[in-house]
């Protein structure tokens, strides 16, 4: 007997039985065709589960799914009884993917053209896992790769986790530790604590040395200690003083690789968490950073130096969540972020947050070292809500207002924007969802300059911008399904007249001639104004990889991918993607010059 209901791809039910007792897979070790029929995830929901479960090595419980993104998280808790976690991930892992590109007119390549990406996972006895991660982008030498390793030891007694090489460490609403970034507004619940390993080619967000995190048997107290000591990009002035710091991971150029371990940081902290109750937690973290160049052979000269306190606790009165967390840098000055968060059934929530930054420097990848930072002084606003009235019926909106200052000498400025998103998911039967998502921007930037003689004139700049987004997905049967996208863009500025439109219309069509064989093609075609009007498409048909390719001018993008299941635990695919564009008026480009680009990809992964 074939499963049909809501399912993309036929797998025999005594095959399913076997895998999940009782009819609940187990999100530790279910393959995606079962994830697919169990629980009606879609392609991108499962490639990013199976994704986070590759680095983590296995969720130990409902509060390691928060790694697969909020909106994932919220659509898993729906689901909550009827999947279930083990204790039993796989003993190994690889993935291993090439990809070649062009672009035309062509920039000039320094290195060789082709990226490479190589990631390894073991986990040899239980409670023990290790990982490798290689990666090199196009353009790049061989010795400007990115390589991250760790070693993981958990479920020790009293030691819950220990981490020799990179690893990642959430505190708080993350104003000072957060994944190595500072607090993000589209992200502010977060975790208390959440110490694990780092196996992304993200080459900013992480620490790099050692980190344990541990209990106090008998008392509700949980212990980390970290340290990382590491070689970060960064772009520094003729005296030696840190400019900015490079996130982006690029050393293609000679520009780009000047900058290539140009400050060496090391960070040492802790954090303590007392836990009286299963609804009450309070939490402190000390840290010190330090940031020091290199002029000199052989002599390094410091440059910066941050030192921080934060407080952080979390309560939950009558189903409500109450988060908050004040921290102290210095040099830098005082920053506040909390949220509320009010449950309106399963699956439902209200969410409000707020933040402050008065001037803040904390954050060690999302602000350099120095004086001012990035964001003088920022106040903001989050409201959202989820909920579904009807079965099958779901529906967000949200709002985000801030205002940020720069009270620099010469060029003071001052923004005020706020943030807008309305969307509703319509699945009205098993294998069909509808999808309206309204996203509105404003911006308002008041930017002063200073004479000689110390007179100041203001400028005001105001900016909109507003899509509309239309997405229908119908998987009529298990061999074929559709799914077509529809997006329009406008952009208006103060005191003009006309703005700058444009649309982007996608078409995918997904053949699954074969249990394990998947293929997908996919068309897109682009009409836009100018660059601020200009659109993204998000490809993820790898498995853990995706890309958002911005496209602007007029003309189309197509591809072809295929996924063929080699055995029961290797998996081959393949991509091929190629676009063409006419630049639009007033771009870099010259009249006349038509861009065109291409990309093939193959990727092998197994696990066993």
């Amino acid at each position: 007997m074939w499963i049909q209901q809501g399912s993309d791809w036929p797998i025999p039910e005594r095959e399913l039985e076997e895998l999940s007792p009782g009819g609940r897979p187990d999100l530790n070790t279910a393959s995606g065709p079962e994830l697919r029929v169990r629980l009606g995830l879609t392609d991108v929901e499962i490639d990013r589960i199976l994704s986070v479960r590759d680095s983590l090595g296995l969720f130990r419980s409902r509060g390691d799914l928060r790694y697969l993104g909020s909106e994932l998280y919220r659509e898993l808790m729906k689901l909550r009884g009827r999947f279930r976690l083990s204790r039993a991930p796989p003993r190994a892992a690889i993935r291993l993917r090439a990809s070649l590109s062009r672009r035309d007119p062509d920039t000039q390549v320094w290195a060789s053209p082709w990226k490479t990406y190589l990631r390894l996972s073991l986990g040899p006895l239980p409670g023990v896992r290790a990982g490798f991660l290689g990666e090199k982008d196009a353009g790049e030498p061989y010795r400007y790769a990115f390589a991250s390793a760790h070693l993981m030891v958990e479920r020790l007694g009293p030691l819950e986790r220990l981490i020799l090489g990179d690893y990642t460490l959430h505190a708080g609403q993350g104003l000072i530790l957060g994944r190595g970034r500072g607090f993000r507004r589209e992200f502010p619940v977060r975790d208390a604590a959440l110490l694990a390993p780092h196996s992304y080619a993200d080459e900013s967000g992480y620490f790099r040395g050692a980190a344990f995190s541990s209990h106090v048997p008998g008392v509700p107290l949980r212990w980390t200690i970290f340290y990382s000591a590491l070689r970060r990009a960064a772009s520094l002035d003729p005296g030696g003083a840190v400019t900015d710091l490079d996130e982006t991971g690029l050393f293609r150029t000679p520009g780009e690789q000047a900058s290539y371990g140009g400050v060496r940081e090391t960070t040492i902290g802790s954090l303590l968490q007392a836990i009286p109750h299963r609804d009450l937690e309070f939490g402190a973290l000390l840290y010190r950073a330090r940031y020091s160049t290199s002029l000199l052979i052989g002599q390094e000269t410091p440059t910066a130096r941050i030192e921080g306190v934060s407080l952080h606790g979390r309560a939950r009165i009558r189903s409500s969540s109450l988060e908050l967390e004040i921290a102290q840098t210095y040099p830098g000055g005082l920053a506040v972020a909390g949220c509320w968060i009010r449950p309106l059934g399963s699956g439902e929530r209200f969410l409000m947050a707020l933040r402050h930054y008065a001037p803040f420097s904390g954050g060690f990848f999302s602000s350099p070292p120095g004086p001012n930072g990035v964001s003088e002084n920022e106040q903001g606003v989050t409201l959202s809500a989820e909920l579904s009235p009807f079965e099958g019926v779901d529906v967000a909106a949200s709002l985000d207002l801030s205002r940020e200052l720069w009270p620099t000498i010469r060029t003071p400025m001052a923004r005020f924007s706020a943030e807008n998103m309305f969307k509703i998911r319509v699945r009205p039967s098993p294998g069909t969802e509808c999808s309206v998502r309204w996203r509105g921007v404003g911006d308002s930037e008041r930017m002063g300059t200073t004479d000689e003689f110390g007179r100041s004139s203001w400028e005001l700049i105001e900016r909109q911008k507003h899509s509309l987004r239309l997405a229908l997905h119908h998987a009529p049967g298990t061999i074929v399904a559709t799914d077509a996208r529809i997006e329009v863009v406008e952009v208006r500025w103060q005191g003009r007249s006309a703005c700058q439109r444009g649309w982007l219309l996608t078409q995918a069509i997904t053949l699954r001639p074969h249990s394990a064989v998947s293929i997908i093609a996919r068309i897109a075609i682009v009409r836009t104004g100018s660059y601020a009007a200009r659109l993204y498409l998000s490809e993820y048909d790898h498995h853990g990889s995706g890309a958002f390719v911005m496209l602007y001018g007029s003309g189309a993008r197509y591809s072809f991918f295929v996924r063929i299941g080699v055995s029961a635990a290797f998996r081959l695919s393949a991509k091929y993607a190629s676009s063409f564009l006419d630049p639009p008026p007033g771009s870099d480009y010259p009249p006349g010059v038509f861009l065109s680009s291409s990309l093939i990809s193959l990727q092998l992964e197994g696990s066993w």
